[in-house]
């Protein structure tokens, strides 16, 4: 999750007082905190409901670390805020690859918190492979985000190097399983901003540990948090 440090212009012009852009009151980020000229730290904070004085100024006790602090900060940038989806996927073959048990599992979050997993059994036996339960995880993940995220941006990340290559467009699409998956995943994304980024495996446990579930439980289990 990225964290974007902005410097909001307007407002207070105080020696020393935060330049907040006033916003209807009940519109704020509960956990910002303005740093030396006004910046506001913002990624992850949801928008809590607060009443009360919009910047340190204007209290009579200044920059009480206790007190909360309603910091006002434009609407097109709350909503950047709450549009930010990371997924997570991963698919294994075993105990053979190729022609083993080919299995999947996948997780999203919004804003750092988890809102849907998946895992299954895809087949198994004759064109079964890691590549094909890959991708099958890439493509059950991206059938959610086509149908929920319409105006996210969405993250993908994964540890497998021919995936995320092959959706960025920089390795070329040979094999006949590229070939079908690729364009049925983009077609469920298009139109939506979406970045592919690899991450080694150990940076990609739970969406591992799904897919290691469904190969034990030989089952197939979608949950909404």
């Amino acid at each position: 999750m990225r964290t974007l440090r902005q410097r909001m212009p307007g407002g207070s012009t105080r020696a020393g007082g935060c330049r907040c852009v006033p916003v209807p009151d009940g519109e704020c980020l509960g956990s910002a905190r303005p740093g030396p000229g006004g910046e506001v730290d913002a990624g992850t904070y949801a928008i809590s409901e607060m009443h009360g004085p919009s910047c340190t100024m204007d209290r009579p006790d200044g920059n009480d670390p206790v007190q909360s602090l309603c910091h006002r900060v434009p609407g097109l940038f709350r909503r950047w805020m709450l549009t930010m989806i990371t997924i997570y996927f991963d698919g294994l073959c075993r105990p053979k690859n190729p022609g083993g048990v080919a299995t999947y599992g996948y997780v999203v979050y919004l804003d750092g918190k988890k809102v849907k997993s998946g895992n299954g059994v895809i087949g198994s036996g004759a064109g079964m492979t890691n590549n094909v339960a890959e991708y099958s995880a890439l493509k059950r993940a991206a059938e959610w985000a086509g149908q929920y995220c319409v105006d996210d941006e969405i993250v993908i990340k994964g540890d497998s190097q021919l995936v995320i290559h092959q959706m960025n467009g920089t390795w070329q699409i040979k094999s006949e399983t590229s070939k079908k998956f690729v364009p049925a995943i983009r077609r469920l994304l298009e139109g939506r901003k979406t970045r592919f980024i690899w991450i080694p495996r150990e940076q990609n446990i739970e969406a591992d540990l799904l897919s290691n579930v469904a190969y034990n439980q030989q089952g197939t289990t979608e949950t909404t948090e």
